[in-house]
Order: structure tokens, then C-alpha cells, then sequence
């Protein structure tokens, strides 16, 4: 006979750590619900499907789309991220693979595998600026804006939530070393 327990998985990040210095903070973010939607985006039934169960439209590339209980995140031409409230994702994700059955459309629950760092402050954009490429000054990074790129070597995606406010979604494997690089570029600042 075989043994089975189930859990629910820990946060990869204590949600009490945090860095504040005088003009920034890094926080460990909240946990929260989160759908990989794949299917192409000129499938009618993606758009409608998705309009329905969250009332978003799907995004333009690089942005985000937002209601008080839902945010869908672009992230290439035929996939988006659904961002919700945690525990809500499994109910959403069989609603809209169910409304999908029979297309090649898929909805993912991808919760467990994320972790969530905040970085908010006037200093923010700069100490992220050190970790990829990306140019963060609000003209060109404005609130809403979201992409997928390397931070400090790893995959992440980086959106402005507001103001100076952002957030990071990495693989919760990954999520210590880049908190650890994050407290060790503070220093610089």
C-alpha cells in the first residue's frame, strides 16, 4: 500500500524578511494565485473565454491588464499570466479549461512553482536597473508595464505595479539567491 500526503506548499520567502533603507524596501511578496494561459490569441474563443471568467481583455504586448480581483500579465504572443487571489486559481483554471475543452487552448496553475519579491521606493528602478538591461525610468518602464527578462542571471518577470512599486515573479527555487543579490546591491545605493 502506498502512502500519499498532501500539503500545501510554504512560502519559498519568510513573508516577515525585509529591507529598508531610506529610500527604497524589499519585501517578500504575498503569496498569490497564479494561471498559465497558452493558446493563440486570434482564437476567438481565447479572448471571449478569458473576457468572461475574469473580465479582462487580454493585454498588448508588454502590459498588464487589471480589475480589483484579477491582473493577466502578456507574456509572449500566445501566452499570458493570470494573477489572482491565492486559492482562487484552481477554481478559475478548471472553469476555463472546461468553457475550452476540445481546443488547444490550456490554462496552467503555476502557484507553487513562483515566488513573489516586492521593491518599491525612488531608489527601486536603480537597484533593479543592476540586476538586467532594462531601462526602468517611468517614460520608458511606465505603471503596468511587464516583461519577461534575466535578473541577476535568472528568468524573472518584472512589472511596475504603481509610482516606484514593483514586483518580481521568480522560480520559488531561485527566490533566496535573488533575495540574497538584492540585499547585497543595496549596498551600493
Amino acid at each position: 500500500m502506498t502512502n500519499i500526503s498532501v500539503f500545501q506548499a510554504a512560502a519559498p520567502l519568510d513573508p516577515a524578511l525585509g529591507i529598508k533603507g531610506g529610500s527604497f524596501s524589499i519585501q517578500a511578496g504575498a503569496l498569490l494565485g497564479m494561471i498559465r494561459i497558452q493558446g493563440r490569441a486570434v482564437a476567438q474563443e481565447l479572448t471571449t473565454v478569458v473576457q468572461q471568467h475574469t473580465g479582462l481583455a487580454l493585454p498588448e504586448p508588454g502590459t498588464v491588464s487589471r480589475s480589483d480581483m484579477h491582473r493577466l500579465h502578456w507574456l509572449t504572443p500566445q501566452e499570458w499570466l493570470l494573477v489572482t487571489a491565492e486559492g482562487a486559481e484552481h477554481a478559475i483554471a478548471t472553469d476555463l479549461a472546461a468553457a475550452w475543452q476540445g481546443q488547444a487552448l490550456y490554462a496552467t496553475v503555476i502557484s507553487d512553482s513562483r515566488a513573489v519579491i516586492e521593491v518599491s521606493g525612488p531608489d527601486a528602478p536603480t537597484l533593479l536597473a543592476q540586476g538586467c538591461a532594462l531601462d526602468f525610468h517611468a517614460t520608458q518602464f511606465a505603471v503596468l508595464r511587464s516583461t519577461v527578462t534575466r535578473f541577476a542571471g535568472v528568468a524573472a518577470m518584472v512589472t511596475r505595479i504603481e509610482g516606484d512599486c514593483f514586483e518580481l515573479v521568480v522560480d520559488r527555487a531561485l527566490a533566496r539567491y535573488v533575495w540574497d543579490w538584492l540585499a547585497e546591491s543595496v549596498k551600493g545605493l
